[in-house]
């Protein structure tokens, strides 16, 4: 039987909003990450990268970290029912196999698929859908918002049911400004609830060439392609600019290292959005992309910071990628 999924979209994904942040993307030559994904054709752009270099994807061992470290989060969860609340879930892969774990459990979940691309969030609930033993068992519904502007706690009071919240933020922490994303996770945890995310790591003893050793997950041809995508819409070509990988250490979080992708234009080139055009000079740089690398110590710094505390954790054996279970202290 097929079932129907409410799908809600936050004043911070309307369209008007949307058309602002975008020309503001354009004026100040610095993209939001949303962008990267909003469209079919980006969605489709970015499933490719992480099928191709995702080591949740690639790397049987970190396979078997998520399915172990679902299976202990089932297991340990208490109550009949779990809302299961995936932000930024992508295609729903990991959210959906954690749902299959509670599920084995006899947990009922209400799955509530948040992200900023619709076809993203519509990829997930259809996952969800197809892969749970008895789906007429369980609700799905959808949320299509900005996660660094929309109002959290508020959004999720009406939105969310009266169970207890597991909270999934898979593969998102790298993309976000630390002092920004994290107190507005920290918000959202009520008493018994749990926040579950994943971080990318630098593998090795020594921090800068842990990360220099993943930096050819980042520069390759497809996520080149993936990144240059929004501007490509508005009819930049990648004969008119290159795209650079470099590891940047960024105040306020100095002793933090990520990987930026900075677009370069060759030569001149002027674009039109919304009756604006853009002008770009031969030399010029656009911030296409970051993703900041983490060590479990200095990401349980950070953490702690905010008022989070790592109550259990998984690393895979590469170091390249762990999941940690959090609380509020």
């Amino acid at each position: 039987m097929k079932q129907n999924m409410e799908v809600w979209v936050n004043d911070s994904q309307s369209p008007e909003k949307d058309m602002k942040d975008w020309l503001e993307c354009l004026r100040s030559r610095t993209m939001v990450h949303k962008f990267l994904y909003e469209s079919s054709r980006q969605a489709a752009r970015w499933l490719e990268v992480h099928r191709a270099f995702s080591p949740a994807r690639t790397d049987q061992a970190v396979l078997q970290m998520y399915g172990s470290a679902f299976t202990k989060v089932a297991e340990g969860w208490r109550g009949s029912s779990v809302q299961l609340i995936g932000l930024g879930c992508g295609g729903g892969h990991k959210e959906v196999q954690l749902a299959l774990a509670l599920e084995s459990r006899r947990h009922k979940v209400r799955f509530l698929a948040a992200d900023a691309s619709l076809p993203l969030v519509l990829s997930a609930r259809h996952r969800f859908a197809a892969v749970m033993a008895n789906p007429a068992q369980h609700i799905v519904s959808g949320w299509v918002l900005d996660i660094a502007e929309a109002d959290l706690v508020g959004s999720l009071e009406e939105l969310a049911g009266s169970e207890k919240r597991l909270i999934t933020f898979f593969g998102m922490v790298p993309n976000f400004e630390p002092d920004i994303i994290f107190p507005r996770l920290a918000s959202l945890l009520r008493e018994g609830d749990q926040l579950l995310l994943s971080a990318n790591l630098a593998p090795g003893p020594d921090y800068r060439a842990g990360v220099e050793r993943i930096l050819p997950l980042y520069d390759n041809s497809p996520t080149r392609r993936w990144l240059i995508g929004p501007l490509e819409a508005v009819g930049v070509s990648e004969e008119d600019a290159r795209v650079d990988f470099s590891l940047v250490s960024r105040p306020p979080h100095g002793d933090l290292i990520r990987v930026q992708a900075d677009l370069t234009f060759l030569r001149k080139v002027a674009v039109e959005s919304e009756g604006e055009v853009f002008e770009y000079d031969q030399g010029q740089v656009f911030q296409l992309f970051y993703s900041y690398r983490h060590t479990p110590e200095n990401l349980a710094s950070t953490l702690g910071q905010y008022g989070l505390k790592i109550e259990k954790s998984w690393v895979a054996p590469s170091g390249e990628e762990g999941l940690f279970l959090l609380g509020r202290f």
